[in-house]
């Protein structure tokens, strides 16, 4: 007897969203049904809303990237010591890297204006300092939820972003690749659609799941 499907995470999921869905373990769907209804909220934010409503400026998107970089550059130096604190002999994920991505994109829209410094962005980079130095296991929630949202459900921002890029003859964002990952099995395992098997959870995978849901 099949499990009720459960309710999509995304207002724009299609139907290889819920086929791969079918394949999550207990724990990546307990996950998603807690998290869901914010996810749902953070669609309908200005910014995301805008971006799937294909109202983004290239300039917005510029913004994003060159805010991006140094939460993501801050999460994955800190990833190994983060990893090895909580028993991993190695540190996981390491095929999702994304900080030279981000470095690359920044520099593919060169071209574009100057932006301010986020505010946000920053506060984050700060919250991210201090869980680094008191809670491990829940800056690795951050860079699990990270490439969990910007890799996997990021793809649906993906192409809104890169098309309207091109419609103003500007490279596409390489952010968002690999063009799909997703959890196998209980999420301990990420697998890019590029056939990269990253590393699992360290031991403390349940602690990481729970302050997954504190990040999100």
């Amino acid at each position: 007897m099949h499990s009720p499907q459960a309710e999509p995470i995304s207002d724009h999921a299609d139907q290889a969203d819920a086929a791969l869905r079918e394949g999550f373990g207990p724990r990546v769907r307990k996950l998603h049904a807690r998290i869901g209804r914010a996810h749902h909220q953070a669609e309908g934010m200005p910014f995301a809303k805008a971006l799937l409503d294909d109202q983004v400026s290239p300039l917005q998107l510029a913004a994003l990237v060159r805010a991006l970089g140094a939460p993501y550059a801050f999460l994955e130096q800190q990833l190994p010591e983060a990893a090895a604190a909580l028993g991993a002999s190695a540190a996981p994920w390491p095929h999702l890297a994304r900080t030279a991505v981000l470095a690359h994109d920044c520099a593919q829209l060169a071209t574009l204006p100057a932006t301010p410094p986020s505010a946000a962005a920053a506060i984050w980079l700060e919250q991210l300092r201090v869980l680094a130095q008191q809670a491990p296991h829940r800056l690795m929630a951050h860079v699990y939820v990270r490439y969990g949202g910007d890799l996997s459900g990021g793809q649906q921002l993906a192409a809104h972003a890169n098309a309207i890029l091109e419609s103003h003859q500007l490279p596409a964002l390489d952010f968002w690749a690999p063009r799909k990952i997703t959890c196998c099995g209980d999420g301990s395992t990420i697998m890019s659609s590029q056939g990269n098997e990253s590393h699992g959870l360290p031991p403390a995978g349940f602690r990481i799941f729970r302050g997954a849901l504190l990040v999100f």
